[in-house]
């Protein structure tokens, strides 16, 4: 990861906002799939994610424990 904002709470293992999770997301999808993301790929990742959950009346988590939270309830077998 090339920006050192993100990369310290990366290593610390803590992201500290739901837009630093969606920047993180971006740099992954960036490296791992070649997506290419304009200006703000938080806003982008955000908007795309609000639509579905949207679709499937989850709540939107509001912070990075949540999110984790969420994961867990929803998606484990991805998880493990």
């Amino acid at each position: 990861m090339d920006d050192p904002y993100l990369k310290s709470q990366v290593e610390a293992g803590r992201i500290e906002s739901s837009a630093a999770l969606f920047r993180c997301t971006a740099a992954v999808e960036a490296a791992v799939e070649d997506k290419q993301f304009k200006d703000d790929p938080e806003n982008t990742l955000g908007s795309y994610l609000r639509a579905k959950f949207r679709q499937r009346g989850w709540a939107w988590p509001k912070n990075p424990p949540e999110w984790k939270q969420h994961f867990i309830e929803h998606h484990a077998e991805v998880l493990s």
